[in-house]
């Protein structure tokens, strides 16, 4: 794989180098090509309201399942992206030219998980799992190992430069302790 292959045909049958662009424009080209889902802007945002200012909601809400399904979208092409399968033909520099290609498809799309609540220098290993992904802001280089998962139906804020090992978990999700809460007496 040589530079002239990080050169992609955009929609509109434009010729674009991928290493050219920044991590919001290449987003927004991964955005088309796979069709992510995207939120229509007027759903009524009643239960979101009532999710993050941790009130009880419902999670089957049209916008909340949208939001999840976005999520969901993006992840399953994050979590496919393979940085093990260099050619036993390639020469160094073009494997160094594919690893170029997978870092920066990597950063657009945690750029459109976080919606753009990304730091510079991230470094997050596949796989990860991830509620909604627009109510998590990640800070300048943090790391987190393989099998992270974010249940973020409430604000998740990762400091700069923070390190996290395999298998963290962070969740902002709770069920009310009280049963009579979650199963209203009628």
């Amino acid at each position: 794989m040589a530079a002239r292959d990080a050169v992609i045909t955009t929609a509109e049958g434009e010729t674009v180098n991928v290493l050219s662009l920044t991590v919001q424009e290449y987003a927004v080209l991964l955005e088309q090509e796979y069709k992510i889902t995207l939120l229509p802007p007027d759903l009524d945002t009643t239960a979101e309201d009532n999710m993050l200012a941790c009130r009880i909601y419902d999670c089957m809400d049209p916008l909340l399942v949208l939001g999840r399904q976005r999520s969901n979208d993006i992840t399953i092409l994050f979590n496919t992206l393979s940085s093990s399968d260099p050619s036993t033909d390639s020469t160094l520099e073009e494997q160094q030219v594919q690893q170029q290609i997978l870092e920066h498809k990597r950063q657009a799309l945690l750029f459109l998980l976080t919606h753009g609540k990304l730091g510079r220098g991230c470094r997050i290993d596949s796989p990860i799992q991830v509620d909604y992904g627009h109510n998590m802001t990640l800070g300048d280089q943090v790391v987190w190992g393989p099998n992270g998962v974010t249940l973020d139906c409430a604000p998740i804020s990762i400091s700069d430069r923070t390190i996290l090992g395999p298998g963290v978990k962070l969740f902002g999700a709770t069920h009310p302790l009280n049963p009579l809460l979650r199963y209203p007496v009628r």
